[in-house]
């Protein structure tokens, strides 16, 4: 980090290539210290550039402060993503409902425990990902992409693994193993909040996603039950 003069303004200068960073940085606009604008540098070479926080944070408006939320639950270093959702449609989604943006601002609120109510929201925010019907049970979501999609009659041998007749991937987690990833998300998010302090008090993972063995090493904890029925 350092401060540069841009169009005779003060500015402190952010290079990261990391977007987490950039996220944290549109969540802490609102700082009442952060009186100049932050310009976050990123790529290399012919693509690298400075993006102006102030003037991004100014787009995306009351949902900055849900930016660490949805990162954190769409896939970043310590969560993992859902294939092919990428991060701007969900987004998208995200700001057209107040309450989905309420529920990611809410997010890591507690690093132990998220809320039934913020369950029941996260899982149909994730529902309308993989779905345009109006379907808050992400299993009946999964089952009924699963059938629209595999219904032909397979042949016996599209059930190897050695295959690629079926890429579970492309469905949506069953719900035992998205409470799981809620969990992970939100204890990532938990962690992120209280990034504009220079100490912050980290709690352990396990039971929040993750767990651990015999030797203390960290696993990800995926399902608590058969993610078929």
């Amino acid at each position: 980090m350092k401060h540069q003069n841009v169009d005779n303004e003060h500015c402190i200068v952010v290079k990261s290539p990391d977007t987490d960073v950039f996220v944290l940085l549109l969540a802490y606009q609102h700082l009442d210290d952060l009186h100049n604008d932050v310009l976050f540098g990123t790529g290399t070479g012919d693509k690298h550039r400075f993006l102006s926080v102030r003037k991004h944070a100014a787009v995306l408006g009351n949902v900055t402060q849900a930016l660490p939320g949805l990162h954190a639950f769409t896939g970043c270093d310590s969560t993992s993503a859902f294939v092919y959702k990428g991060k701007k449609r969900p987004l998208s989604l995200m700001r057209r409902r107040v309450d989905i943006v309420k529920a990611f601002s809410d997010l890591g609120t507690d690093a132990s425990r998220v809320d039934d109510s913020l369950l029941s929201v996260l899982e149909e925010f994730v529902c309308s990902m993989y779905s345009s019907y109006n379907v808050s049970d992400v299993n009946k979501v999964r089952s009924t992409l699963f059938r629209a999609r595999y219904s032909t009659g397979l042949p016996q041998s599209m059930l190897s693994p050695r295959t690629s007749g079926i890429d579970l991937s492309l469905l949506p987690p069953c719900k035992s193993s998205l409470v799981k990833h809620m969990l992970r998300a939100n204890y990532q998010t938990y962690i992120w909040k209280p990034a504009d302090q220079a100490t912050i008090d980290v709690p352990s993972p396990v039971g929040c996603g993750w767990m651990a063995d015999d030797a203390s090493l960290l696993h990800v904890d995926l399902t608590d039950g058969d993610i078929i029925p």
